[in-house]
């Protein structure tokens, strides 16, 4: 179901003893419904509006899906990492060459300070070098 319009306040569509107060609050008011009218319209970004750091990282994984360089994910997130995922992954090798289950690549981590130490990421062709966006959730 999409929302229907958002009218803001006007302080014209009310009593003339009233205009001055509702002028006041209408400020903030508007402003507020306005980012909330926003975002429940699809109006709401990964980057912006949730609590995560996005990066892009290049990395390369041996047969057991363990990258051959230490990989090492840094952050700026100030609590603890709820979880991370990799939500788009490009072989910079072979364009051949593609994911290798049906749900996407997995990546299994430690929580280190200011970032994650990545153990292993599955899903991955060995010995194809990849670019991966990587999205680390704060708690």
């Amino acid at each position: 179901m999409k929302l229907p319009s958002f009218k803001s306040i006007k302080k014209t569509d009310y009593e003339a003893d009233y205009q001055k107060l509702v002028e006041t609050l209408s400020i903030s008011l508007n402003n507020g419904i306005q980012v909330l009218y926003d975002t429940l319209n699809k109006r709401v970004s990964l980057r912006d509006n949730v609590a995560c750091t996005i990066k892009d990282v290049e990395t390369e994984v041996n047969s057991l899906g363990i990258p051959k360089d230490t990989l090492i994910i840094k952050t700026d997130l100030t609590t603890k990492i709820e979880g991370c995922q990799i939500i788009y992954a490009l072989n910079k090798t072979s364009g051949h060459n593609y994911v290798q289950t049906t749900g996407g690549p997995f990546i299994s981590y430690e929580a280190i300070q200011n970032g994650i130490s990545v153990n292993h990421i599955a899903g991955l062709v060995a010995d194809n070098k990849y670019l991966l966006r990587v999205v680390i959730y704060q708690q």
